[in-house]
């Protein structure tokens, strides 16, 4: 796991020019942060090819953390079936999370 751990962070760095799970000098935090998440989300596709995860299902992730942090009002009704539709397809994929 700690392999595969360091491998994903590398290419993040190296396809994508992203540092993540980084330490930042001085913090108790990391580098992760929302220019890095819309610039994973951005690319659904060599997100994928990078992490193994579904790139639909990165879409989809995605597409969430968009409208929430739009600013603007949510279809609740709507934002719900999306978010469920979204659960039921990464948890059929990916059934031992």
């Amino acid at each position: 796991m700690k392999k595969r751990k360091a491998e994903i962070i590398a290419q993040f760095r190296e396809k994508m020019g992203l540092i993540v799970d980084q330490p930042l000098p001085g913090w108790k935090g990391n580098f992760n942060d929302g220019n890095t998440a819309h610039r994973l989300f951005a690319d659904p596709k060599l997100s994928s090819t990078i992490t193994g995860i579904d790139k639909y299902i990165i879409h989809r992730f995605g597409t969430l953390l968009r409208a929430i942090s739009s600013g603007y009002p949510i279809n609740t009704e709507a934002f719900e079936s999306f978010a469920k539709e979204t659960k039921r397809m990464y948890l059929q994929l990916y059934p031992w999370f």
